[in-house]
């Protein structure tokens, strides 16, 4: 397997955000392994009728309702609406036009619901007993982020616990994290960068594309983009990050852009 190098860090970030994160480094494949506690699951609107939903469409309706691409969405979406003209000859097409455009966006955060409650669903019912609805978290969850030098992605490990038989639920999945390679920083910037061992400027290389995760939240995204450099005279491996935050449809004065440094620092317990 080779040589592994691990290291604790505190990653904080500049918005005031900090956790313990465990760094793996494989020299031989180039390859970090970064372990954190991450957060529980939160809440989601239909989440205290997810049980009636259940029962009224069934699982395997709403599952495969989740599975519908938005784009057939929005291509359903125009021809209905054109259809409509056709059907009542209007000039007055901008009434139709507000009333289907409601109509889309409802069924689109529908089906967003309908995803978050399977996920409720899977993640909440016993593997030992069977009961649906029963299960909680018990603790914070792992997140181990694996980058390699051309792949990065993200595993998550939750754990549940059963309220009626008392058995340890433990999940893995992916969560949809939105997570690919970036593009190489530019010699130019990156020979502005000073080592933080032998304090040289023009000293680092960029050992291996960064990683980027993207997320977005009730028109705010997020974007974390960690990046791996190594000294040319030295020899020290630095890892540093930054966090791009935009309010994407924010009218309202004032900036709607945000970056925030993020720093690795040696942990001390």
């Amino acid at each position: 397997m080779g040589e592994i190098l691990e290291s604790k860090k505190l990653v904080k970030h500049e918005s005031g955000k900090e956790y313990v994160a465990i760094i793996q480094y494989m020299p031989s494949s180039n390859t970090h392994i970064v372990t954190r506690k991450g957060d529980f699951k939160k809440g989601f609107f239909l989440k205290d009728f997810a049980l009636d939903f259940i029962k009224l469409f069934g699982g395997s309706f709403i599952s495969s309702v989740t599975e519908i691409p938005v784009f057939i969405l929005i291509i359903t979406w125009l021809l209905l609406f054109f259809i409509l003209i056709l059907i009542y000859q209007t000039s007055n097409w901008e009434f139709f036009l507000i009333i289907q455009f409601f109509i889309l966006v409802i069924v689109i955060k529908l089906k967003l619901q309908f995803s978050y409650i399977m996920e409720y669903y899977r993640n909440t019912k016993c593997n030992n007993c069977g009961k649906e609805f029963i299960c909680r978290e018990i603790e914070k969850p792992d997140f181990k982020e694996i980058s390699t030098p051309v792949n990065y992605w993200i595993e998550a490990t939750r754990f549940w616990t059963c309220k009626s038989c008392g058995y340890i639920n433990i999940r893995k999945n992916y969560e949809g994290f939105d997570t690919k390679k970036g593009k190489p920083m530019k010699l130019s910037s990156l020979a502005k960068i000073s080592c933080k061992r032998c304090g040289k400027t023009g000293a680092y290389i960029e050992s291996k594309k960064p990683d980027i995760l993207r997320s977005e939240n009730r028109g705010r995204e997020e974007l974390v983009k960690r990046s791996y450099y190594r000294c040319k005279f030295c020899g020290f491996e630095d890892i540093r990050g930054v966090e791009f935050v935009s309010y994407i449809y924010d009218d309202s004065p004032g900036p709607s852009f945000f970056m925030n440094n993020i720093a690795y620092e040696d942990y001390q317990a």
